[in-house]
C-alpha cells in the first residue's frame, strides 16, 4: 500500500513541480473557478461489508428497535447494531427495478485498504481525469508565467489530509466524502469525484504554532482563505475553516493527516445506486473546538488518553 501511495504521489508531485517551474497565477482566477465544478460528492461504494445479516427472525443482542417496513416490502433499520462482528448504522432494503438494493451503512475497521477509490492516494483515476488535471495545470502556466510562489511558512504542515466526522463522540473517516486534499508549498489540490483540482496559494503565514492561514480559493467559488487550526495533539486533527474577506461564505471541515486516517475506522456504505447520507452525525461547534472551549474528548486506543491530554 505504501508503495502504491508513494508512486502516485511521486507522479503528482512531478506534475506540480512542472507547473511551478513555468506557471504562475493568482487566487480567484478562471482556473480556480473551473475547479468549483468539482465539489465533493458521494461515490457509490462497491465492496460489501464483511458482516452479513442474520437469518430472518434471529435478533442480535445489540439490535436497535428502530425498524420500519414499507408497503412496497422495503425494510429500514437504524442502528447502531452489531451482526457478525460488523457494526451497522443504517440498513435499507428496497426494490430497485428487477433487483433489490441492500443499502448498508457500516463501520469498516482500520487500517483501511488501498483499493478504495480516491482515498488511498491523491491522483487521477482514469485518462479523462488525467487530461482534465493537466489542462488545469496548463491554464495555471498560461495565466501566470514564471514559477509559483513557494511559501516557507508551510514547512512542517502535513501534505496529505483525509476528511473525518464525528458519530456518537467517536471520529471516523467519512466514507461518504473520502476525498483528500494535498498541500504543497505553492498549491492546494482538492480531490473530487471528477479528479484532483489545483488552486494557487498566493500567500501563507503561520499565525501561531497550531494555526496556519492560506490565501487560496481551494477550488470553491466565493472562497479566498483557509485557516487551519490543529485541535488535538494525538491524531493531529485539524479544523479547515474556509471563508472570504466579506464573510459571506463560511464553512468548516475536520481533517486528519493521511498517516492518521489510514489507521482509523471508516463509516462506509454499500449500495447499487447513489444513496443519501443517512448517518446521524454529531453537530460540532467549530468555534468552541478552535478556542479550546469544547476540546476533542475521544480516547486514543493505544494510550487510553483523551486527544487533548
Amino acid at each position: 500500500m505504501k508503495r502504491s501511495l508513494f508512486t502516485a504521489a511521486a507522479v503528482l508531485a512531478a506534475l506540480l513541480l512542472a507547473a511551478g517551474s513555468t506557471g504562475r497565477r493568482t487566487a480567484g482566477n478562471a482556473a480556480d473557478k473551473v475547479a468549483g465544478k468539482g465539489t465533493p460528492e458521494a461515490a457509490v461504494s462497491t465492496p460489501d461489508p464483511a458482516g452479513k445479516e442474520m437469518a430472518a427472525g434471529e435478533k442480535s443482542p445489540h439490535a436497535a428497535s428502530r425498524t420500519r417496513t414499507g408497503r412496497d416490502g422495503s425494510t429500514e433499520r437504524r442502528g447502531p447494531f452489531v451482526e457478525n462482528d460488523t457494526t451497522f448504522l443504517f440498513v435499507h432494503e428496497y426494490p430497485l427495478g428487477s433487483d433489490t438494493n441492500r443499502y448498508k451503512v457500516f463501520i469498516r475497521k482500520g487500517p483501511q485498504p488501498n483499493d478504495i477509490p480516491n482515498f488511498a492516494s491523491l491522483s487521477p483515476q482514469n485518462e479523462t481525469q488525467w487530461k482534465d488535471f493537466t489542462d488545469m495545470l496548463h491554464m495555471l502556466k498560461k495565466r501566470h508565467p514564471g514559477p509559483l510562489l513557494r511559501h516557507t511558512a508551510l514547512e512542517g504542515l502535513p501534505h496529505s489530509w483525509t476528511p473525518v466526522r464525528s458519530f456518537q463522540g467517536n471520529y471516523y473517516v467519512n466514507g461518504f466524502n473520502p476525498y483528500p486534499v494535498w498541500i504543497s508549498d505553492s498549491l492546494f489540490v482538492r480531490q473530487t469525484m471528477e479528479g484532483p483540482w489545483p488552486s494557487r496559494i498566493s500567500a501563507a503565514e503561520r499565525i501561531a504554532p497550531m494555526h496556519y492561514r492560506l490565501r487560496t480559493t481551494a477550488g470553491y467559488d466565493g472562497i479566498e482563505q483557509i485557516d487551519i487550526y490543529f485541535v488535538d495533539s494525538v491524531r493531529r486533527t485539524a479544523v479547515f475553516a474556509f471563508s472570504n474577506d466579506r464573510k459571506t461564505e463560511q464553512f468548516q471541515s475536520l481533517y486528519v493527516p493521511f498517516e492518521t486516517g489510514i489507521g482509523m475506522d471508516m463509516v462506509d456504505f454499500y449500495s447499487l445506486e447513489l444513496p443519501d447520507d443517512e448517518v446521524e452525525w454529531d453537530e460540532i461547534d467549530f468555534g468552541a473546538l478552535i478556542s479550546g472551549a469544547a476540546p476533542l474528548r475521544e480516547a486514543d486506543p493505544k494510550t487510553d488518553k483523551t486527544n487533548n491530554e
